[in-house]
């Protein structure tokens, strides 16, 4: 289904040796590996950047507009404190909160991004497992409207 609007909230945690993963947010467009999305960031150390991933994905942090460069699959923009993730083996959450165009990550309660003015405000909900095991608990979606 195609979602906006909303509070995700998503529980993690790494089992064996921590490595890559993500919340793909507002997917549209063909279904590929890299999809059209912004992405919330879950490579260890890295909770809580936000990732516009595809050509022509924007979205504003503290006043300046990323987008995908031309011939990159995605841009990674840093989150805005220190890591608030938990040691491997411990449970971390996550709690993104999409309304119209903006979209805030909260990583262990910690506000750690905020983007603005994105360019992607529906669409489709994905996980990413890339490079190694990650467990997924306690997923819910709640309407803001």
């Amino acid at each position: 289904g195609e979602y906006s609007d909303y509070k995700l909230h998503v529980e993690w945690r790494w089992p064996e040796e921590p490595t890559n993963s993500g919340v793909l947010l507002h997917i549209t467009g063909e279904d590929q590996i890299w999809p059209l999305c912004i992405e919330a960031q879950l490579r260890h150390g890295s909770a809580g950047d936000l990732v516009t991933m595809g050509q022509g994905s924007k979205i504003t942090v503290n006043g300046i507009e990323y987008a995908t460069p031309p011939g990159r699959l995605a841009l990674g923009i840093a989150k805005q404190h220190p890591s608030s993730e938990n040691p491997a083996g411990q449970w971390n959450s996550y709690d993104i909160i999409c309304e119209q165009d903006t979209i805030r990550l909260y990583v262990n309660g910690v506000l750690q991004n905020t983007g603005t003015q994105s360019n992607r405000q529906r669409g489709s909900i994905g996980l990413q497992s890339e490079g190694g095991p990650i467990e997924f608990r306690n997923i819910y979606l709640e309407p803001i409207r």
